[in-house]
């Protein structure tokens, strides 16, 4: 078996005979420009060697669209199996074939070795099982506890091989915060641990954190990202050992581990460059409000969500426009007002383009979350992420109020540094 790091979270997996390409993310920013690769290495995905891809999730680190999109001829995907198919007729749309996975069903390849996809939450795990090996790829998987990974040990026997995500990908906390950032970057390495302490493998890969923060919002969180060489010396000091790999670097199970170029992951380049925002007027969050209300009323329930407003569940959160210096009171059902209240008495604050970014996407607010370019007010930020729920849902299949939970509504974000995991 030979495993070749192509960026970040894509890799080629070659069984000897089978090659199967994951989570193909090889070009552009991403997450309203908050993401860039650390390090490009100006591939393209037709230039690749592979017979079948899997994709992991929707998220554009793992799932990209313009470069799926260039993709010649007809080819083969396996993806989970999910509620609203969105992923499956999307590729189907481009001429491809998707095979859909069933949770703990190993698929036969055609070289005998078995392909297991097993959903947690939105995300998936993947494994490769052939007649000697067997690897398996958590990548951002929130798998946080000793039951979830004696099931997979259980499921898989001996583990040869562990991919796994070593540094966070999400917002940790406001930035005049250390102690919320601190504990987020510690979870992530606590998570790695646990991984390898349950799973046992003979070798553990880290990657997919080979990102930067790249907006002049969110770059601070670079200085709290958890390097390479943190990841591989916790692996070390668990018995297993560490494999750290560089683009285009490819390694077989067993034999010499690849030369350590993992120093030049963090070379400065043209990314060190950070995206920034022109001011954008308020008349465009009205405008764009009008297309966000008229999507939920279409998707959902309107007497259902009018209900949660009237009965106090659904209330009006409060948002600061920075670059337009103002407040404004947002609800899905009264619409947007302008208000006086101070930036540090709103719920959350944000530039208006990234505020838009909410309202004109589905995932916009999963996108929020990822990239981190805003300021929370701890105590009163759940109107913020109750109010953009509903849309947030409707993007993965979800309707008020016959598949959105009002349990799910109620309890819609929970800060991560708050929880046992620092991952998207």
């Amino acid at each position: 078996m030979k495993i070749q790091l192509i960026n970040h979270a894509c890799y080629v997996v070659d069984t000897g005979s089978i090659r199967i390409l994951c989570d193909p993310w090889l070009s552009g920013d991403i997450f309203d420009r908050g993401w860039r690769h650390l390090q490009d290495n100006n591939i393209d995905i037709n230039d690749i060697d592979y017979d079948y891809i899997w994709v992991s999730h929707e998220h554009p680190d793992h799932f990209s669209p313009v470069d799926l999109a260039k993709i010649k001829g007809p080819k083969t995907f396996f993806y989970q199996e999910t509620k609203d198919k969105k992923v499956k007729k999307w590729l189907e749309s481009k001429g491809h074939t998707v095979i859909e996975m069933e949770d703990w069903k190993p698929f036969n390849l055609p070289d005998n070795s078995k392909l297991t996809v097993t959903k947690v939450s939105d995300d998936s795990w993947m494994s490769i099982q052939t007649e000697d090996r067997t690897m398996i790829n958590l990548n951002d998987c929130e798998i946080t506890t000793s039951k979830q990974l004696k099931k997979i040990k259980s499921y898989l026997g001996n583990v040869d091989v562990l991919m796994t995500q070593f540094s966070f990908a999400n917002w940790i906390g406001n930035n005049d915060d250390p102690e919320a950032n601190k504990h987020c970057r510690d979870n992530i390495l606590k998570r790695v641990g646990l991984q390898t302490d349950e799973l046992t493998p003979d070798y553990v890969i880290p990657f997919a954190s080979f990102v930067k923060f790249a907006h002049r919002d969110n770059n601070w969180m670079n200085e709290w990202t958890v390097k390479l060489d943190e990841a591989c010396a916790l692996i070390k000091d668990r018995n297993s050992i560490a494999v750290p790999m560089y683009m285009n670097q490819t390694w077989e199970v067993d034999k010499e581990l690849p030369e350590d170029m993992s120093f030049l992951w963090y070379v400065k380049n043209d990314h060190h460059i950070k995206f920034w925002d022109r001011d954008t007027p308020y008349r465009d969050v009205l405008k764009e409000f009008d297309y966000y209300q008229r999507k939920i009323k279409k998707q959902n329930s309107w007497l259902s969500i009018r209900l949660l407003k009237w009965f106090g569940l659904l209330p009006a959160t409060s948002v600061y426009l920075e670059d337009n210096n103002m407040g404004i009171d947002f609800c899905i059902v009264d619409g947007i007002k302008a208000s006086n209240k101070h930036r540090d008495d709103c719920d959350i604050r944000m530039k208006t383009q990234t505020f838009i970014n909410v309202l004109r996407y589905e995932w916009g607010r999963g996108t929020l979350t990822v990239n981190g370019r805003f300021h929370a007010n701890y105590k009163t930020m759940w109107r913020f992420f109750r109010q953009t729920k509903i849309a947030y849902a409707n993007n993965v299949g979800k309707r008020v109020p016959l598949s959105l939970p009002l349990t799910e509504l109620l309890y819609s974000y929970k800060p991560k540094w708050r929880t046992e995991n620092g991952n998207t």
